[in-house]
Order: C-alpha cells, then structure tokens, then sequence
C-alpha cells in the first residue's frame, strides 16, 4: 500500500474520524536532467548575483547599461565587469516586486513566523450541495480513507453526503500551507479537492464577449443532433499522451548508447572569494601536514 503523505482525522461536529490521505493522481512526464554534451556528467545549477560593473578608481560618468550586466561601451569609460559570485542559501532573502525594479524583502523567518499552525484535523466548515460547487474551484485530489477500526463511522459519512448530493467545505495545512478543500463521495471513500480562493477565480467579464444576437431555433435543432452524434461514454483509458508515447520510444530506442560517468570526487571551486579562501586554506593544511609527515619519517 502506497505511503499515506498525511494522517489526522475529520472533524465536525463532536465526530472525529481518523483518516489517511493518498494522492488520487499522479503525473506520468518524462523528466529529464540537464546533461554536458561532451562529458556526459549532469550540469548542476548555482545561485549567483547578477554581474555588476566596478567603477574607475577616480570615479567618472556613468556607463551605458550600468548595473544590468550589459559591458558595451563601459571599458572605455574604465568600468570592468566584476566577476559573478555563488550566493549562499542563507545570503538570500526573499524580494517581492511592488513596482517595476522596486522590491520589498522578507526574511524566511518572518515568513516562517507567518504561517499557519501545523494541525492534525480536516475541520468541516460546512455542507452545500455539489450542483453548487463549479469544477473550476477545484484544484489538487486526494483519495481520503479511514484507519483501521473507524470504518463503520466514516462509512455513514460517505453514505451521507451520497444520499443528500452535497459536499463538506473544510480546512487542512498541508505542506505549510492552510488550503480550503471540499470533501466529496467516491466509490465508497471520500475525495479531498484543495480549492481556490473566490478572488483566484478569473471573471469572465475580463474575458468573454456577451452575445449581441441568440442563435435561430434551427441551428440550436442541428447543434443538438451533432452533439448527440458525437455523444458515448466516458472511457478514460481510450486517450493518451501520444508526445509522451513517442518521447518513450525514442529513449528506448537509445538504449544501447547509455554511458555512466562518475560526478568528480574533488569539490568545484566557486568563483566568490571567500570559497576561493576556504579552499587555499584547506590545501595549504594538507601541504604542512604532509611536510611534517616526511620530516617526522
């Protein structure tokens, strides 16, 4: 049985159903690694600053471009490129853009201090009928079963909001998140969509033209004989990801041409200086131990 990715109950009311919760869905994309071309050995990103432009030791104009990382003209005024600079995680804090260039930072601790309490409970808020709810608010699903010894109640609840055609409307955090969710029937448990919020929901006045003339009485008959030609029952299994298929099989088809190529045991040396420090440090401590081994000897 597939590793449930939470455990808690469900609440509402004075009733507490312990609960698991499975991803109902899984991606089946094909992903790939970045790859050198000519060594084979995975490419691995870095964090960097951008490249800035040092200005002359007597100062000067200003440089065309200055400060976006764009050199032309700016020799000539004596600015020199500095070379860019691996930043390290816990140099970085987070910039949310307010206007065009203007950021205003945040710490991951005060965000951290801004999320919510972690909880153990899917706490229903309450029920509404399904035919209320549109699709389009729903967002993530997860199959919701019970624990071992709780069957019998959470098996009145599915069977309850069956008869009656409604939904739960509940919270649950998730991954530091606090999502609002709807809790609906599915053969026999219940299926958890995380949804959107009323304001993430785009108007279609934004969007859509509005009607200026309503279709003829005849060409509603023969939209209505086209769709019922076209009509059958839903059979999931009879579509599929055709780039997918195809992406497949050109690996397959590759198969003999694999190679593995070991990651280099010693450390990259990144261009800032204080690595640049720490690895001259370190190599000059294996130089004198070395040398005093052989002297010792």
């Amino acid at each position: 049985m597939p590793r449930a990715i939470w455990t808690g109950t469900i609440s509402f009311g004075l009733v507490n159903i312990p609960v698991r919760l499975h991803p109902a869905t899984r991606r089946k994309d094909v992903r790939f690694h970045e790859v050198d071309r000519v060594t084979g050995q995975r490419v691995h990103n870095q964090r960097v600053r951008e490249t800035e432009l040092s200005p002359p030791p007597q100062g000067g104009g200003v440089p065309p471009q200055a400060g976006r990382g764009n050199g032309e003209g700016a020799e000539e005024l004596g600015y020199f490129p500095t070379p860019t600079r691996e930043i390290h995680r816990d140099e970085i804090v987070k910039g949310c853009e307010v206007a065009p260039d203007t950021y205003v930072t945040v710490t991951p601790e005060e965000i951290e201090e801004l999320r919510p309490e972690r909880t153990k409970t899917i706490g229903i808020e309450e029920f509404v009928a399904i035919a209320e709810v549109d699709p389009l608010y729903f967002d993530t699903g997860y199959h919701v079963v019970p624990q071992c010894e709780y069957e019998r109640p959470f098996a009145l609840l599915v069977e309850a909001l069956e008869r009656s055609a409604r939904l739960a409307i509940c919270w649950i955090v998730l991954r530091k998140r606090r999502h609002l969710a709807a809790l609906r029937p599915r053969e026999g448990v219940l299926l958890l969509s995380t949804m959107y919020f009323g304001d993430e929901i785009v108007p279609l006045e934004e969007i859509a033209p509005r009607a200026t003339e309503w279709p003829s009485e005849r060409e509603l008959k023969m939209a209505a004989l086209l769709v019922e030609s076209m009509s059958g029952p839903f059979r999931p299994a009879g579509y599929e990801d055709g780039y997918r298929k195809r992406l497949l099989a050109l690996i397959s088809s590759r198969s003999g041409e694999t190679r593995e190529l070991r990651e280099p045991a010693h450390p990259v040396i990144g261009s800032g200086v204080e690595e640049l420090m720490a690895a001259l440090e370190a190599s000059l401590k294996q130089v004198k131990a070395a040398s005093r081994k052989r002297k010792a000897g």
